[in-house]
């Protein structure tokens, strides 16, 4: 079977609509605000009739892959969002090339993780369905049961999307938010993409990584503050998305309660970050 890194069709650059919550107080919902750039034929059940079942295939599949290795539910979240937040939910981020070109090339993709349980996932699908399942949803729906697998909703993802076969590795540097970017800078990124402030906080909510299935927050950006929810008026939880930003502020209240102080003595090392294994 042709793997994810190859391409039989032609591009056709789609984006998931679907949404999900994360369990306490984790801005875990990473997958669900990828919305702004679908075209009108995604649907829901749209292997129903040419690859059924695919979608619990896919999951059973996760299930055993996360029992192996737990971090890989947020690797497969912020697999499928540095996918879409350059071309697109069209897999182009799984795309190879020969003289390091490509999207997963560029330093913002150099930590990202989950692109051999895709590949795994792949296989297992084209043995059931030859050259009818996209990569691009199957990482559409591995983030889906990543949120599920982590308890949270297991909630309707729409599919049909077709693989792109364009990598840049410029267009990633130039669509990703960068990852010490403040507030500001964030805002600017997402409003591109026509997404709002509510929805870069909970995409941006921690700074390494989406932590997931914990009652505690780790890596909250320190650009990111309470003064900085409270200005943009979003302190009332009226939906789904001030909701988490109260939560948020609970969560950067208990991040700021952690923060150590000054080291005394001897400094940390220099590669100490390196040496933390990427979640």
């Amino acid at each position: 079977p042709l793997p994810c890194s190859i391409r039989p069709r032609a591009p056709k650059f789609i984006e998931s609509s679907a949404m999900a919550s994360a369990t306490f107080f984790i801005l875990v919902a990473a997958a669900s605000l990828l919305a702004s750039f679908a075209q009108a034929d995604l649907q829901y059940g749209y292997y129903n009739m040419t690859c059924p079942g695919v979608e619990e295939l896919v999951r059973t599949e996760l299930e055993a892959i996360f029992t192996d290795d737990s971090t890989l539910r947020a690797g497969l979240l912020r697999l499928h969002f540095h996918d879409c937040f350059v071309r697109g939910c069209d897999a182009s981020l799984l795309l190879n090339s020969h003289n390091g070109t490509a999207e997963k090339h560029a330093d913002p993709n150099l930590t990202v993780r989950g692109y051999e349980a895709i590949e795994a996932i792949k296989k297992v699908v084209e043995k059931a369905c030859p050259l009818v399942v996209s990569c691009a949803d199957i990482m559409a729906m591995a983030a889906r049961d990543a949120v599920n697998f982590s308890a949270g909703p297991r909630y309707e993802v729409e599919t049909g999307r077709r693989d792109g076969n364009v990598s840049m590795l410029e267009e990633a540097l130039t669509n990703l938010p960068p990852a010490d970017g403040n507030v500001t800078v964030l805002t600017q990124y997402f409003a591109v993409k026509n997404l709002t402030m509510k929805d870069m906080v909970v995409l941006s909510g921690t700074k390494e990584s989406f932590i997931i299935n914990s009652t505690a927050v780790s890596f909250i950006s320190d650009d990111l503050t309470e003064h900085d929810i409270q200005m943009h008026g979003c302190s009332g939880a009226h939906d789904w998305s001030d909701a988490l930003l109260v939560l948020l502020q609970e969560a950067l209240q208990l991040h700021w309660s952690r923060r150590p102080g000054p080291l005394a003595g001897a400094g940390v090392r220099e590669d100490a970050d390196d040496q933390v294994p990427n979640r």
